[in-house]
Parts: structure tokens; C-alpha cells; sequence
């Protein structure tokens, strides 16, 4: 139960401290007083975003709220590593930079946190989810509040949500095979023509041409020892010359003779270069096979390399780790696509099951909800209406197989229609304040509050309103805000929210009335002036 709620600085609210009853609490004042604004302060302590818009020049924003919980709750502030106190106080800031901190028990907390506490206090129906109500999905989740299978149901839908995720990997995975398979031939084709190449690390073409040349220099070598001798022993070459010489000196000159010495000499040394080039030549060994190997590696690498848009044999190398990858990546691939397959129909299976039991669920539910509504509905002037929920089976959804639709009639004889076709404004109001009424002791919360859930009604329907809301009061706090003083009438508790000027701004205001300013602002309520004579003793019968 709410026992307290202080807002500084939120819109035109500049400070305001508000004590709260048990029972039905009203909350009035002329339009554009600061009544929306004080439900807006409360949404914010539920863990609502905050807005920067919502800042008050450049104050901070301090909204409090003290709720009287039970002892069934400590639990969850166990959990939650939460001090437990009776009365437990939720605390929200947000600076003028739109900053937000919210607590609990002036412990920090996150938004979420705070969202889980308040839903376990309150329920807060604000005045523009109405036509959320006539829409066949917040009509399937308010019957499975009733029916109590909330949790089940999002159970449910975190296992459909994965169902979608699979399906969604299992067509990606497809999409990537299919493509895959698209480029395999090719890419078999590739890759066995680079594997044939047998391509090894630290193999390059610098290596291969360093190599080739080393092999070439012996076959240069060899060529050089050929051509000295060649050289030498021709016919009129060095060798024959001096030969020829040394005959014509020895006619001429003594053998002792300088020169024919020095020709001697020189005769020797050619042929000891003679014998030098042949042994060299004997001695170098040239594979031609080799040289040739060689060079058809390198233009074989050579090739492959522009072929392939390589810049080296490395590039080769990771280009076999890369089409190998793809070849992996394909058998795995379909590999998951089987698996994913399994996982589908599994899971299919699994939900098509909770699926069933949901739906049971449900229609076990739905005629006792429709009754309950109904008896109240009856009691706020429509005696003849009925409420019929029709649940009807559909495809697989994230909630189940059913969709829903409330259809009701409002006349004796009349068919059921749904809600949003047959039903006039003020009928609407009225079967949604019933199922609000019912859904909120259903789930046993201790507090209801309603924003203007009573619009566009008046005269006696106004009456049995607040006779309801007064009669809920007896089991839970309801804090309403009402246009309609006969419901205003009804309530243990009045609040009003007016407006005054501070320093020449204008600000919202609010008090807690006493009987003689409840009379007035009855009395008010019912002329829409400064209250006379008879709208005073209509006031006064009307709390009476």
C-alpha cells in the first residue's frame, strides 16, 4: 500500500508531500491542476524512463514513494541483496543532466529492479491504455493474467524465441551453402591444381633463381676451361707458335741462349695451363637435368603465382589454407543444417505440447473471467450486458496457438460482438473498469490506481462507480482520479490538486480536504462554480 509519496521539482509540482489511506483514494482538481502530473511522478518511481523535458528549470528532480509491503515479499528482496523493511521506500533522482539514480531502501538499484518491486505492489492503468484493451493481444495477456499463467507464458515465449533464432541461423546456414556450393567446383578444381604443385614453406622464386644461377656459373666455368685449352692448342695457336720458334732459335742459337731459355719456359707454362684447365674441367660437375628442373619450377611457380593474383609462394600456401577453410567450412555447415534441422522439429514439438496446455489453460479460464466481469458490469447500469471470451486456436506465435477476442452484448437477445464494434464509449469505460477491478484481485496486489477511468460517464452509472471502487477499497487500496463528484464522494480519502502562484510562477499544488472542503469541492464538482446553498446540501447527500 502507498502511504507516502513526496515530488520535488517534476513539471509545475515544486514540493509536494502527500500522505495516503487505505481504502479508495481520490484525487480532483480543475483541469490542467497537476493531476496527470502527480501520476506521472508516481510512473517515474516505477521505473519508467525519465524525459529531460520533464526537468523544472535547472532543479533536480526528487521523487519518494513509501509503500507499506507484506511480509510474503522478503523473499524477494533476498534475492534481490535488499535490505526488507515494512515500510519500504523507493527513491528516484534525476539530475540536470538527465541523469537517473533510483533506490530502494536508499540502496542503488537499476530500472528494471525497481519495475519487479512496484509490480508486486501496484498496478497503475493509466488513461490512455484503454485502447490497448480492444486490441486482441492485450486481451489474450490480461486472460492469462487471470488465468495465472503469466510465467508459463513467458516461458513459452523464450523457448519460441529461440524456435526463431534456430530457424533464422538454419537459413543463413543454407544461404551460406548454397553459395558455397556455387563456387565448390571451382574451387576443387583450384585447389587440387595448387596441391599438385606440392608446394612447400620457405620455397621462393628469389630461392629458385639463386639456385639457378649457382648451377649456371659451373656450366660458365666449364666453358672457360674448354675455351683455354682451345685457345692454346689450336692450329696457329699459342702452343704451335712457340713450338714453332723454339725449332728456328735452336738452328739459330746455342741451347744456352737467353732466349731460347725464356721460349722453353714459356712452351711449360702452357702446357701446365693446358693440364690446369683439363683437370678443372674434369673436376666440375654440371646437371644439366638439374638446371633444367630447376627453371621449369620456376616458371611453374611463376605461373601460378599471376595466375592466382599472388604476390609470392606464400601467398600460394594461404591460398590452399584458405580454399581448404571452405571445404571445412562446407561439411560443417551441412553438417549444422542437420542438426539445426533436429533442433527445429524438437523444439517444435516441445512448444506444439506447451502450447496445448496453455490453451487449456485458457479455456478453463475464460468463462470465469467473462463471469466475474459480467456481475460487475451489471451492477453499473447495464443489467443485460455480458462478456464472452472467445479463444481461438492459430498458427504457432510467441504466445501459444490462440488468439482472443472479447465480444460482448449489451441488450437482452442481442448477439455478441467484439468489444470495439458494439460497445459505446461509456460502456467501454465500464467493462474495462470491471475487468480492471478483476484483474487487480486476482493477482492480489495492494494497491489499484486508475487514472480517470470513469470518463465520459455521470448520474447514477457515476454513483455505482464510486460505490464500487469504495466497495474494492475494503480489500485494497485504490487511489483514483476523477472528474465526477459523485464518484469523488465515494472515497475515505480526498485529495485536491490546485494551482498558485510562487514568485510569480505558477505551480501545482495539493491538500488532503477535511469534510467542510470536501462539501465545497463536491458541491463545486457538481455546479462547475463557487458553491451555493443547494449545491452544498446535494454535496452533503451525495457523502452521506
Amino acid at each position: 500500500m502507498l502511504l507516502q509519496l513526496k515530488v520535488k521539482n517534476f513539471k509545475l509540482i515544486r514540493d509536494l508531500d502527500l500522505d495516503f489511506s487505505k481504502g479508495f483514494n481520490v484525487i480532483t482538481g480543475e483541469t490542467g491542476a497537476g493531476k496527470s502530473m502527480l501520476l506521472g511522478a508516481l510512473s517515474l518511481i516505477m521505473g519508467e524512463r525519465a524525459n529531460k523535458a520533464l526537468l523544472k528549470s535547472d532543479s533536480k528532480i526528487v521523487v519518494e514513494a513509501t509503500w507499506l509491503v507484506s511480509d510474503s515479499i522478503s523473499k524477494w528482496f533476498d534475492g534481490n541483496d535488499l535490505d526488507f523493511e515494512k515500510h519500504s521506500i523507493v527513491r528516484r533522482e534525476i539530475s540536470t543532466s538527465g541523469k537517473s539514480r533510483l533506490f530502494i531502501n536508499d540502496t542503488p538499484v537499476l530500472a528494471n529492479t525497481v519495475k519487479q518491486f512496484t509490480d508486486l505492489v501496484v498496478d497503475l492503468h493509466g488513461q490512455f491504455e484503454s485502447s490497448a484493451y480492444l486490441e486482441s493481444k492485450k486481451q489474450l495477456q490480461v486472460l492469462d493474467d487471470f488465468a495465472g499463467i503469466g510465467l508459463e507464458v513467458e516461458g513459452f515465449r523464450t523457448e519460441y524465441l529461440k524456435l526463431q533464432n534456430v530457424k533464422k541461423e538454419l537459413q543463413e546456414t543454407e544461404a551460406s551453402v548454397q553459395k558455397l556450393l556455387l563456387e565448390k567446383e571451382f574451387d576443387d578444381f583450384v585447389l587440387n591444381e595448387l596441391l599438385e604443385a606440392k608446394l612447400v614453406e620457405n620455397e621462393s622464386i628469389e630461392g629458385l633463381e639463386q639456385e639457378i644461377e649457382e648451377a649456371e656459373k659451373w656450366t660458365d666455368f666449364q666453358q672457360l676451361y674448354a675455351q683455354i685449352e682451345h685457345l692454346i692448342t689450336a692450329e696457329n695457336g699459342p702452343q704451335e707458335i712457340v713450338s714453332e720458334l723454339l725449332k728456328n732459335t735452336e738452328r739459330h742459337l746455342p741451347v744456352t741462349d737467353e732466349l731460347t731459355s725464356l721460349l722453353l719456359n714459356v712452351k711449360e707454362e702452357l702446357s701446365d695451363v693446358v693440364l690446369l684447365a683439363n683437370k678443372r674441367a674434369n673436376n666440375t660437375s654440371v646437371d644439366e637435368e638439374k638446371i633444367e628442373s630447376l627453371r621449369v619450377r620456376l616458371n611453374e611457380l611463376n605461373a601460378l603465382i599471376y595466375k592466382h593474383k599472388c604476390s609470392d609462394v606464400e601467398g600460394l600456401l594461404s591460398k590452399i589454407s584458405e580454399l581448404k577453410g571452405k571445404s571445412h567450412d562446407f561439411e560443417n555447415s551441412s553438417e549444422r543444417i542437420v542438426f539445426l534441422q533436429k533442433e527445429i522439429l524438437a523444439l517444435e514439438k516441445t512448444l506444439t505440447v506447451k502450447a496445448g496446455a496453455i490453451s487449456e489453460k485458457r479455456n478453463k479460464a475464460k468463462l470465469q473471467f467473462a463471469d466475474e466481469v459480467g456481475a460487475i458490469v451489471n451492477q453499473l447500469s447495464m443489467p443485460n450486458a455480458a462478456l464472452q471470451v472467445v479463444v481461438n486456436d492459430c498458427e504457432l506465435n510467441e504466445f501459444g496457438q490462440n488468439n482472443v477476442e472479447w465480444r460482448v452484448k449489451t441488450v437482452k437477445g442481442a448477439d455478441f460482438e467484439p468489444l470495439k464494434k458494439v460497445a459505446s464509449g461509456g460502456e467501454i469505460s465500464r467493462i474495462l473498469l470491471a475487468v480492471k477491478c478483476v484483474l487487480a484481485q486476482k493477482l492480489t496486489l495492494p494497491s489499484l490506481i486508475l487514472d480517470e477511468a470513469d470518463t465520459g460517464l455521470s448520474g447514477q452509472v457515476a454513483i455505482e462507480i464510486g460505490q464500487l471502487l469504495k466497495d474494492m477499497g475494503l480489500t485494497m487500496q485504490i487511489i483514483g482520479i476523477s472528474h465526477l463528484p459523485q464518484v469523488a464522494a465515494k472515497a475515505n480519502h480526498h485529495i485536491k490538486m490546485f494551482k498558485s502562484e510562487d514568485e510569480n510562477t505558477e505551480v501545482s499544488d495539493a491538500k488532503i480536504l477535511n469534510q467542510t472542503e470536501r462539501e465545497e469541492e463536491i458541491s463545486e464538482m457538481l455546479s462547475g462554480k463557487k458553491a451555493g446553498a443547494e449545491a452544498l446540501n446535494n454535496a452533503r447527500l451525495l457523502l452521506s
